[in-house]
């Protein structure tokens, strides 16, 4: 079974490591370099603090420990809008755990922020992760060419959304234990 549990100190070194991997790099598309477990700490409380990562939570197997996590950003209460981010760590790809978290997660948010879209972007490379959103019930929104600077080459990326009112559609990993 995996649950998602809110990201607590004892989670950074698992964080650390996981930021400091290739596979995240080329996933986060470069950024912050993360020098200790500690220095990853002070920077996930302050993206917290700040709204930068909204409502990050820690997928968990029963099995397996921590497996990856999911957090929104580009928060607007205005429009009542968020942007969504899953990673998987990468011997844990491929099981359907991001599609469960992201389903629960989504459930979640669209509640607990009152919500009217969740949005995402997915590399058009991806076919996978393509594959299963459109599987899952979010629309094509639009296609951004050469939006994204991925291993030394711009990628096109597309951007899918869900709605409040479709959000039900999503529910079905939602409620039930995985």
């Amino acid at each position: 079974m995996t649950k998602l549990e809110n990201i607590s100190p004892d989670y950074y070194p698992v964080l650390f490591n996981w930021f400091c991997s290739e596979s995240y790099k080329t996933f986060i598309l470069g950024g912050t370099e993360y020098k200790s477990i500690e220095h990853t700490g002070r920077l996930l409380e302050w993206r917290v603090r700040n709204n930068y990562w909204i409502q990050p939570q820690i997928i968990v197997s029963d099995k397996m420990g921590a497996i990856g996590f999911v957090y929104g950003y580009e928060y607007s209460k205005h429009s009542r809008r968020l942007a969504i981010t899953t990673y998987i760590h990468k011997p844990y790809e491929r099981f359907g755990f991001g599609v469960r978290a992201t389903s629960r997660y989504v459930y979640d948010i669209f509640y607990n922020l009152n919500l009217h879209k969740v949005y995402l972007e997915v590399l058009d490379s991806n076919k996978h992760s393509r594959d299963i959103m459109i599987k899952e019930g979010f629309g094509r929104e639009a296609y951004l060419k050469e939006h994204r600077f991925v291993n030394g080459k711009m990628e096109d990326v597309i951007l899918f959304a869900m709605y409040k009112h479709d959000v039900d559609r999503f529910s079905r990993f939602a409620l039930k234990p995985s």
